[in-house]
């Protein structure tokens, strides 16, 4: 059955039963005046407004790379943000002292190897000289 068809029922026994009601109280034969409209089909939009918090299911995991004081925010809580935006930025002075301390590494690790060449090119010498034996410069090459 057709939503028009129902609603046409619905609207003719509602008013055949205000109309009768009055005659069978007692009024004597005073009835309710009523107002009759054609239906009209149309869209009924509901809303809602509430106040409250959302919190959502799931929430991204959010980790920093290395540990370290945070120095500046570049994001908003709420805010909208694309993969791969910085969102804060982190003091890297420790990260810093620990390139310096490597790089000193780097450059005493050159030194010894840049003396045991050395140390090695002199035994060579010794060697052709016959001042020390065969097996000190090839223990002195195995450690360079």
């Amino acid at each position: 059955m057709s939503t028009i068809r129902v609603c046409r029922i619905f609207l003719f026994f509602a008013v055949f039963w205000t109309a009768s009601s009055g005659c069978l109280a007692g009024t004597g034969g005073k009835g309710t005046v009523v107002t009759v409209a054609p239906v009209i089909r149309d869209t009924v939009v509901i809303t809602e407004e509430s106040m409250g918090w959302i919190e959502a299911e799931t929430s991204p995991a959010v980790a920093a790379e290395v540990a370290g004081k945070i120095e500046n925010i570049f994001a908003d809580t709420g805010q909208t943000v694309q993969a791969g935006t910085l969102l804060a930025s982190i003091d890297n002075t420790r990260q810093k002292l620990e390139i310096k301390a490597l790089k000193a590494e780097i450059g005493r690790l050159k030194a010894l190897i840049t003396n045991q060449e050395r140390t090695v090119k002199r035994y060579r010498n010794l060697l052709a000289k016959n001042s020390i034996s065969r097996n000190r410069l090839i223990t002195r090459r195995y450690n360079l």
